[in-house]
């Protein structure tokens, strides 16, 4: 991963940027409201947040720790929860931890 991968990052976000609800006019949304799949709020923050990885300059470092936590004692149990997570299921919690 180099830097042609942070500006194809950098590419997709903007383009999403530029395709969002907000932008589409949708500003008169109550920000209060619930919302379902789909949530704005949720995809303005999950888009900021991309961009401040990638602006960050340490997506090549995530990504090592990354491949190190699935090759390590953690990746089975990061298999399993990447697994049930792409069925739209999550893991039950251990009791008394609070945590998958």
């Amino acid at each position: 991963m180099g830097n042609s991968k942070q500006a194809n990052d950098q590419k997709k976000n903007e383009s999403t940027k530029s395709a969002s609800p907000k932008s589409a006019g949708s500003s008169s949304r109550n920000e209060s409201e619930l919302e379902g799949e789909g949530s704005y709020s949720a995809t303005e923050r999950y888009n900021a947040g991309v961009q401040k990885t990638v602006e960050s300059g340490k997506v090549d470092d995530l990504a090592r720790k990354a491949k190190k936590a699935l090759e390590g004692p953690e990746g089975r149990e990061l298999s399993k929860a990447r697994e049930a997570a792409s069925h739209g299921k999550s893991l039950p919690k251990n009791p008394g931890t609070g945590h998958p």
